[in-house]
C-alpha cells in the first residue's frame, strides 16, 4: 500500500499536475511504472504514438538505473510533471558508488531517440535522468 510519502500528487494553479513516487530498483516494477506513465501522458493530451513513446522511454530510463543501484534495498524516485501537450519525467537514484549511465548501449540510444529533451545529472550521492515528451504537431 502506498503512503503519502511514497506517492504524492499536486495540482498547481498554472495547470501543471505533478506526481511523484518511489519504487524499488527492480525490473518487476516496470509494468506499474509504465502504467503510471501511460495514464499521465494521456491526461496531458498527448497522441497515442506519444503515449507509447513515453512508455518506452520510461522503461529504458528505469533499466539504465537498475544496475547502478547500491546493494540492499535501493529505490528509484520518479517525478512526473504534466501540462497540456507535454510531460516531463525525472528518475533519481540515490547511490554511493560512482558508475555513470551506459551511453553506448541500446537503452540509451532508444531513450535519446524518443525524448525531445534529455539530461543526465551525476552528482555525489545521486544520479538523475530527466526527459521531456511533447505532443506531436498535427
Amino acid at each position: 500500500m502506498l503512503t503519502d510519502r511514497d506517492a504524492a500528487a499536486d495540482t498547481t494553479r498554472n495547470g501543471r499536475d505533478e506526481v511523484s513516487l518511489e519504487l524499488p530498483a527492480d525490473s518487476r516494477f516496470l509494468g506499474a511504472l509504465r502504467g503510471m506513465a501511460r495514464s499521465l501522458a494521456a491526461q496531458g493530451d498527448l497522441t497515442a504514438d506519444d503515449v507509447e513513446d513515453v512508455q518506452l522511454a520510461i522503461d529504458e530510463a528505469f533499466v539504465l538505473l537498475i544496475p547502478l543501484a547500491d546493494p540492499g534495498s535501493p529505490k528509484i524516485g520518479v517525478k512526473f510533471a504534466v501540462t497540456t501537450g507535454r510531460i516531463d519525467i525525472e528518475l533519481c537514484l540515490a547511490r554511493e558508488n560512482r558508475p555513470d549511465i551506459d551511453r553506448d548501449g541500446l537503452s540509451w540510444t532508444v531513450l535519446s531517440a524518443l525524448a525531445e529533451e534529455l539530461d543526465v545529472v551525476s552528482d555525489p550521492g545521486q544520479l538523475v535522468i530527466r526527459f521531456t515528451k511533447r505532443r506531436e504537431p498535427a
